[in-house]
């Protein structure tokens, strides 16, 4: 109990030198590595709970999906449904598929936080930050085209040295 009463007055401490500005860069480090970890226990906390939910959720869908083929079926085989009809169907059964693609891509690529960034070097975080900085793809590819003509050219200046060494 003495330890944790002695940890809540050093992070006290540690919040009031981070708002004055006065933490150092391994105290806000420190802080700011306490944070994620405390998020991603949370997050995993309720993961359990988030699984039930979403597998009920997924019987109840399969339920709905099922009476809808179903229907669609009967309603195919009675030959109810003008052309119209059947492009709308169609049309929404792909926009459903494309949506749910979607949002696995985005819960797959949103669980960086999660992810210990400590093997990064300080360099290697300032070029994640500039990648994250580009508002569209064609930036981002632009800024690639720069890098990639800047190592071509830089490779070129390097074999023309080394083979003004061989003739010396």
């Amino acid at each position: 109990m003495d330890e944790q009463i002695s940890n809540n007055i050093n992070a006290d401490v540690l919040a009031d030198k981070i708002k004055q500005g006065l933490a150092t860069k391994e105290e806000r480090g420190i802080a700011l590595k306490t944070i994620n970890t405390q998020l991603a226990i949370d997050l995993v906390s309720s993961l359990d709970d988030i699984k039930g939910y979403v597998s009920k959720l997924k019987n109840v869908r399969d339920k709905v999906r099922d009476k809808m083929v179903e229907k669609l079926d009967f309603a195919l085989e009675c030959d109810e449904l003008s052309l119209d009809d059947l492009f709308k169907y169609s049309n929404s059964i792909i926009a459903n598929e494309m949506r749910i693609t979607e949002m696995y891509r985005q819960v797959i690529q949103g669980n960086r936080m999660l992810f210990d960034e400590d093997s990064l070097s300080e360099e290697d975080r300032t070029l994640l930050r500039v990648l994250r900085s580009f508002a569209t793809e064609d930036d981002k590819k632009e800024f690639f085209d720069i890098v990639n003509r800047y190592y071509e050219k830089r490779n070129s200046d390097n074999e023309h040295i080394e083979e003004a060494n061989v003739v010396e």
